[in-house]
């Protein structure tokens, strides 16, 4: 899966998401490619159509639990609305696990976890 062209935005990063599908979480795990990007063998693909996405950068210690609370995701959706977005209901959410940013902790031991959420523009 690595040696498949990646999105440039992304990198190198791995990819959690999720979006509901008849009431119910569907989670993915893998990379964001470019569309028509064959899945290698063994492998499974989901075409995601082009969103607007929010992009909360979570900091906090390595392997803390903390990044994958509903109060965090409601931190963000908070965020966003101060913003003048909100949140696209049951579509697509995502962790991005960046590196260097998730996977070289600072000085202090923090590490980096980009949240995106799908998100519609209210601000004129």
């Amino acid at each position: 899966m690595e040696r498949k062209q990646r999105l440039p935005l992304n990198g190198d990063a791995y990819i959690g998401a999720v979006h509901i599908v008849n009431g119910m979480p569907e989670r993915w795990i893998g990379m964001f490619f470019p569309a028509g990007t064959e899945s290698p063998e063994g492998f499974e693909a989901i075409d995601i159509e082009p969103l607007d996405y929010g992009v909360c950068y979570l900091s906090g210690k390595e392997g803390s639990g903390d990044f994958f609370t509903m109060e965090t995701h409601d931190m963000c959706l908070e965020a966003l609305r101060e913003g003048g977005f909100v949140r696209k209901e049951d579509d697509w959410c995502f962790e991005r696990y960046n590196c260097p940013r998730y996977t070289t902790p600072d000085g202090e031991g923090n590490v980096i976890l980009d949240y995106g959420i799908s998100v519609i523009c209210t601000a004129h």
